[in-house]
């Protein structure tokens, strides 16, 4: 009987262990079939992501990031961009970008500053170029032939403003060049040497010719614009009728114009001693002499000497009454105002 009862027990509990495994195997099919629906689904999102994906690329340009369809790219073939697109290869992809990082979207690494960029690629987008009044137009006309965009298509709008700020921006870069090149032409023809004589000569010929170098410069500078002035004032003053000599050569104010005169010789003495050591101190003499002012600075006192001679000729009666020729030549004193010119950069223009 107790052996009955064992084998009796066995069998329930084989049977209840049976309905238990049963029960386990169909909650274990339910998770199994939904956790396959769950994965059919993801992978269809990602396959559809990825899809989407690759027709996006990523344009980096100087560390900044443009995320742009392959097709806007793809509307102009012929620009960088669109050659770009169209490579099939790691080697003809890398005609026209730096760098080139594979992937799903893929990285095109450019070089460039990116500050014009955005109207460049909204030309792509858009299928018409616009620019911005920001930024310089040469720098911009660099970036087009750079991506390889015709200035003709930019709409009339901005052309307008572009083309003329193109003239302007480039004659003005031309000017600069051409005065940079005169600069780097002077410095290397006053390079007088390290030598003491050379650089005595240098010192003076930076006094005389450049204010702005020492304060003594800029005392001289001052110096001989107040000869100037002061070579002007008495030129005035020697014209009043007081001061004019009478048929006998009588004068009313005698004193008034010896003083005029002993002004006057001083000054063109100055003016005399300046121009030698100029002469003498610089690097080329005929370009010295050819310079415009420097012709100036000569014609104002040639006048002075001019009439010493003549009248020692007339007092030699070598000539005539040359009393007419002396004051015509005192006439062209007139010409040292224009040494007002060398003091006034606003004048030589």
């Amino acid at each position: 009987v107790n052996n009955q009862a064992m084998e009796i027990n066995n069998q329930e509990m084989e049977v209840n262990q049976f309905d238990e495994d049963n029960l386990q195997l169909d909650i274990s099919l339910d998770q199994e079939i939904a956790a396959q629906r769950y994965f059919s689904s993801l992978r269809s999102k990602v396959r559809e992501e990825g899809r989407k994906m690759k027709q996006m690329v990523i344009l980096d340009l100087g560390g900044e990031k443009f995320v742009v369809n392959r097709k806007d790219l793809m509307r102009f073939p012929h620009s960088r961009l669109g050659s770009l697109m169209l490579a099939d290869t790691v080697k003809e992809v890398l005609k026209y970008c730096d760098e080139f990082t594979p992937g799903d979207p893929p990285e095109f690494f450019f070089d460039r500053n990116p500050i014009n960029f955005p109207a460049i690629l909204e030309m792509h987008r858009e299928g018409v170029l616009h620019i911005s009044e920001s930024g310089c137009p040469l720098v911009l006309q660099k970036d087009f032939a750079y991506w390889n965009i015709d200035e003709l298509e930019m709409e009339p709008c901005c052309s307008l403003k572009y083309f003329p700020q193109i003239d302007v921006c480039q004659n003005e870069k031309d000017s600069d060049e051409a005065a940079r090149q005169r600069e780097a032409e002077t410095a290397e023809e006053e390079n007088f040497g390290v030598s003491y004589v050379g650089q005595v000569r240098s010192w003076l010929w930076n006094t005389l010719e450049y204010p702005w170098t020492s304060q003594f410069a800029q005392f001289f500078a001052f110096f001989s614009l107040f000869m100037v002035l002061v070579s002007t004032f008495t030129f005035v003053l020697s014209t009043m009728e007081e001061l004019q000599e009478d048929e006998n050569g009588n004068v009313e104010y005698p004193t008034v114009l010896a003083i005029i005169n002993f002004i006057d010789n001083f000054v063109v003495i100055f003016f005399s001693i300046e121009y030698v050591l100029r002469l003498i101190v610089a690097p080329v003499k005929l370009k010295f002499m050819k310079g415009t002012m420097n012709m100036i600075d000569l014609l104002a006192i040639i006048p002075f000497y001019l009439s010493i001679i003549l009248e020692g000729l007339e007092d030699f009666q070598i000539i005539g009454k040359a009393s007419k020729m002396i004051r015509l030549i005192r006439v062209m004193r007139i010409l040292r105002i224009f040494k007002l010119v060398r003091h006034f950069a606003g004048l030589q223009s």
